[in-house]
């Protein structure tokens, strides 16, 4: 394991954390009960730019691991989640 890779992994960690602290913002948003429904266009553009980070960090990750460990159990994660984020905003993209 390389400092590269912890790095990598370290920014795409973070990046996932931020995007489901704005998610869970988003989310809470969308109900017509919650204080924050009024900045819900606000919170909508954070959570796209996050998931937006959160999906290029893993393509960084990804890049790195098809050169260094292209057998990787990582590699998959991460495409799988790279999958998932796709499959959220499609899924968002029909409810608005």
């Amino acid at each position: 394991m390389t400092i590269e890779l912890l790095e990598l992994r370290s920014e795409a960690y973070c990046a996932a954390a931020n995007y489901h602290r704005t998610a869970g913002e988003y989310f809470d948003a969308l109900s017509p009960h919650s204080a924050s429904s009024e900045k819900m266009p606000r919170i909508r553009l954070e959570c796209l730019k996050r998931r937006q980070e959160y999906t290029w960090a893993l393509e960084v990750l990804i890049s790195y691991l098809v050169e260094n460990e292209p057998a990787s159990q990582e590699l998959a994660r991460a495409q799988r989640t790279i999958e998932l984020l796709e499959h959220e905003l499609r899924l968002e993209l029909v409810m608005t």
